[in-house]
């Protein structure tokens, strides 16, 4: 799982703090700090919003609980 942020707000906090909650083991990437990492997660999804949680090749941007519990579904099972 790769979720994905940028600068400092509300939203991409929401988002890690509900990854925590869940117990997900997820890679944390500041694409403001990692140009190449963001190249590689825009080339894979073609979407440039975040915060965006990426599981395989599905991803969700911004904190929608009930697509984020969809998407991690099968992680979670």
């Amino acid at each position: 799982i790769h979720y994905c942020w940028v600068g400092a707000n509300e939203k991409p906090e929401k988002v890690k703090k509900y990854l925590k909650a869940k117990g997900v083991a997820f890679e944390e990437i500041n694409i403001e700090e990692q140009p190449k990492r963001r190249k590689e997660i825009f080339a894979y999804t073609e979407e440039a919003g975040v915060p965006m949680t990426v599981v395989g090749e599905q991803f969700v941007i911004g904190f929608e609980r009930e697509q984020l519990d969809a998407l991690l579904a099968p992680v979670l099972a």
